[in-house]
């Protein structure tokens, strides 16, 4: 049987390499693991519990949630390491729970990259989800919770007075437990397109996706897929695509740009990719000091 308690012992299961120096790391060296997460066992209270530790930032045009920096005094370590472990206990209970995770990218792209290698002829229709964290129908999501007779009440009710704190609709982009949620939400979809004849290979992630496909598979695929998404889910209809790779072809997804010419495959970092870091770099001022010493200041 799953535990599901949010106590010292499973948050031992939660801690990662970097936590040591980001919490556990004390001024004079000693490690305060065992300290601190005891301190949190003792100190949490499921029903009075607020995330206060979760931030809003604008990351290129986005709304994106995050913990907020531990001041130099480390006034605020605690706050910040209760809301970051418990939200990795929910995500850990909900996704052993219900077997979900993501896709793997690097796996993803290896696969890609050899389909497109193949020289027969075959259609790649390439699709993605407008505003898909933002457009998921959350209430549906958090229904599906309350009725579940697997997820622990501390599980259930966390989840649900995390989301309420935040006035925004669907899932918060950059916490770990969204990610969780939009998989699940997604799983019926992954499953229904599989079936679709003619396809032989489907990958999503996250709110890219990318399907090989026969030619009477891809005049399909477009007529099908928009009804099987779910609840308040679009596509976005200038990133559709569906290209003839029979005699070479150009294609980009998950940052990288796939060009067959003559048979030979050519893979490079999309345009796009470089742009969208050129343009995050292009956001730091660099200010010179007296004494040669380097600032980096964020816009």
């Amino acid at each position: 049987m799953l535990n599901q308690d949010f106590s010292f012992k499973e948050f031992l299961y939660l801690v990662r390499r970097d936590d040591y120096s980001k919490y556990f790391k004390s001024e004079n060296g000693s490690d305060m693991k065992d300290i601190l997460l005891r301190q949190l066992e003792e100190n949490i209270n499921i029903e009075k519990h607020d995330f206060t530790a979760i931030k809003m930032t604008n990351i290129n045009n986005n709304s994106v949630y995050m913990l907020e920096k531990i001041c130099h005094d480390k006034s605020n370590l605690l706050k910040v390491l209760t809301d970051d472990f418990i939200l990795r206990k929910i995500n850990r209970n909900f996704k052993r729970i219900y077997g979900v995770k993501q896709a793997d990218r690097f796996k993803i792209i290896k696969t890609v990259k050899n389909l497109l290698s193949e020289n027969f002829p075959f259609f790649v229709c390439k699709a993605d989800i407008h505003q898909f964290y933002e457009s998921i129908n959350r209430n549906e999501i958090l229904k599906n919770i309350e009725d579940s007779s697997l997820l622990s009440y501390e599980t259930k009710y966390l989840i649900k007075k995390f989301f309420s704190t935040f006035e925004t609709s669907g899932l918060l982009r950059g916490i770990n437990i969204s990610a969780t949620l939009s998989e699940y939400y997604m799983r019926n979809f992954d499953k229904n397109v599989r079936k679709i004849d003619d396809i032989f290979f489907y990958a999503r992630y996250v709110d890219d996706i990318i399907i090989f496909s026969t030619e009477d598979g891809a005049r399909k695929i477009f007529e099908k897929l928009p009804k099987l998404l779910p609840s308040g889910l679009l596509f976005n209809n200038q990133k559709t695509q569906k290209i003839n790779f029979a005699n070479g072809g150009k294609i980009q997804f998950l940052g990288y740009e796939f060009e067959k010419i003559n048979k030979t495959l050519k893979t490079r970092i999309s345009p796009h990719k470089i742009k969208k870091n050129s343009r995050t770099f292009n956001q730091i001022i660099f200010v010179i000091l007296p004494k040669s010493r380097f600032y980096a200041l964020e816009r």
